[in-house]
């Protein structure tokens, strides 16, 4: 797994922490310049004007050096480190949808469940490949996720993931609080309610966003989301169960020339083909895509149906001398399993002594249809059967 996400917010956190520093650090200098121009009699402080130049309300001016001084001193950094505490949770709430993504491209499997997902027609048929639905799926659930609370994160983790975030060495509490603060400082301007301090029994009836408060949450933050992380890693790199998922169990190249635009329309991605009642996509079963000389080399991967499928299609093409398959090399494919004669045992024996004696014509199996009233495959499958039973071939022309 990626931890393109830790990476993301260990770097947003060490920009906040320089943007309070550096910020708070022109602060003081430029209180200590506008004493310094005071005491030396270069600035009248009851003059001051600060922004006069600006399209601003009377009483948005700052007016008198002063009233500077003050705000410098405390509405600013207050300001300041609100503002900078609102950013902090939101980059926590990005890390921990940003990590469930993280999770989902290594184990889809921890995913699946009964919930619906709706799609229309078109959404479905003009998503090239499967990955676009993926993406669809993930980011609809990351949505939902991200709408509802941090209480309900937790809970997701736990269920769907099987991450148990409460197990934070720091206490899952200290983060609930910064939380809690979060959502006050945006819809109540930072007035507690009674809520928040019953549940940390507070006679607050403001919560202050101190230096010390500030720094130890991005600290806190820091250390909750490197939890995290290792505990998403850890989930990531344990065994994928695919007892019932398909396995990659094909793998094969080919080397073509074509002698057609037909058959160039087969090699392009996006191409889709059909396969008994499903559809197969090269994009699916495409490792590698080369030319050279004047001829393609193409290397597949995936299920054994739907690389066999696409490799009868080059074989069509080429007995129709629209291409040229120079090469062809078949490192993995598993044999086509076959089908079991559903016939009874009686049918098998009528039959076996209407079989005449060997060599058979090669449509035997049409014979055996059309006189035994069933399809040719059946009959194929019936003769295959036959042929592997030792009492059933003795019947073999037994009639004749």
């Amino acid at each position: 797994m990626q931890a393109t996400s830790l990476r993301r917010i260990e770097i947003e956190i060490v920009r906040l922490r320089l943007l309070y520093l550096t910020t708070r650090y022109s602060y003081d200098k430029t209180t200590e310049n506008i004493i310094k121009s005071i005491k030396a009699g270069e600035l009248d402080p009851q003059s001051f004007v600060l922004f006069d130049d600006h399209d601003l309300e009377p009483h948005e001016v700052l007016r008198g050096a002063h009233n500077l001084l003050h705000k410098l001193k405390t509405q600013f950094p207050k300001f300041l480190r609100e503002t900078i505490f609102v950013r902090l949770i939101s980059a926590l709430e990005v890390f921990l949808i940003d990590a469930v993504r993280d999770i989902f491209l290594a184990r889809r499997d921890l995913f699946q469940s009964g919930n619906k997902i709706e799609f229309t027609f078109g959404e479905v048929l003009s998503a090239t490949s499967i990955t676009e639905v993926w993406t669809k799926v993930i980011n609809r659930e990351l949505r939902k996720l991200h709408s509802q609370g941090f209480k309900e994160v937790v809970k997701f983790y736990n269920n769907r993931l099987d991450i148990d975030l409460s197990t934070f060495p720091s206490s899952i509490s200290i983060i609930q609080e910064l939380h809690d603060r979060r959502h006050l400082l945006v819809h109540r301007l930072g007035k507690a309610d009674d809520q928040y301090r019953h549940r940390y029994d507070s006679r607050l009836k403001s919560l202050p966003v101190s230096e010390e408060y500030l720094l130890n949450s991005m600290h806190q933050i820091l250390e909750f989301a490197r939890f995290v992380a290792g505990a998403a890693q850890t989930r990531a790199n344990q065994k994928i169960d695919t007892s019932e998922s398909k396995a990659n169990d094909a793998e094969a190249s080919v080397v073509i020339e074509f002698l057609s635009e037909e058959a160039k329309a087969v090699t392009v991605k996006g191409f889709h083909f059909a396969m008994d009642d499903k559809i197969g996509s090269l994009d699916d079963i495409l490792t590698s895509y080369r030319w050279e000389e004047g001829r393609l080399t193409m290397a597949f991967a995936g299920d054994s149906a739907s690389v066999r499928a696409y490799l009868r299609i080059l074989k069509r093409l080429a007995r129709k001398d629209q291409l040229i398959i120079h090469e062809r090399q078949i490192f993995r494919l598993e044999p086509i399993p076959r089908r079991q004669c559903n016939l009874s045992r009686e049918a098998l024996e009528a039959m076996a002594k209407q079989l005449p004696h060997r060599p058979w014509s090669t449509d035997i199996h049409r014979e055996m249809a059309n006189r035994f009233k069933i399809s040719n495959t059946h009959a194929r499958d019936a003769i295959r059967r036959i042929l592997e039973d030792e009492e059933l071939s003795r019947l073999v022309g037994s009639s004749f």
